[in-house]
Parts: structure tokens; sequence; C-alpha cells
């Protein structure tokens, strides 16, 4: 606990508005090979979080079941 908390007050103390790069910033990155990467797991992220809200179900119980449970 107490390494989060240093961690967290040298990140405020050191940190640079400027220096910020953003969404945006991070693709354009794709020039460098880590960069490509990058935006290769941005893109995975967006298809798999699509599929997900399209084909995935939720259970839920019958009105019986869910009587008998409380």
């Amino acid at each position: 606990m107490r390494d989060d908390r240093t961690f967290l007050l040298y990140a405020a103390l050191d940190s640079n508005s400027r220096e910020a790069k953003g969404f945006a910033g991070a693709l354009r990155l794709n020039n460098s090979p880590m960069g490509r990467i990058t935006v290769a797991g941005l893109l995975a992220f967006g298809i798999y979080g699509v599929a997900e809200a399209t084909f995935g179900r939720i259970a839920t119980p019958s009105p019986h079941h869910a009587r008998i449970a409380g």
C-alpha cells in the first residue's frame, strides 16, 4: 500500500501535461514497431467489444426461479 501512495505522489509531482499524448498520440505511434503493436491491440480490442455487445447474452432466471430464490 505504501508503494502505491509513493508512486502516486511521485507521478503527481513529476507530471507534465504537455507530455500527455492521449488516444490520438497512441495512434501516431504506428511508424515504430511498438506503435504498430499498440494500434493492432486497440483495433482487436474494439472488434472484440463490438462482437461482445452484439453476440453476448446475459442469462436471466425465469420468473419461477426468481420467486423461489427470493
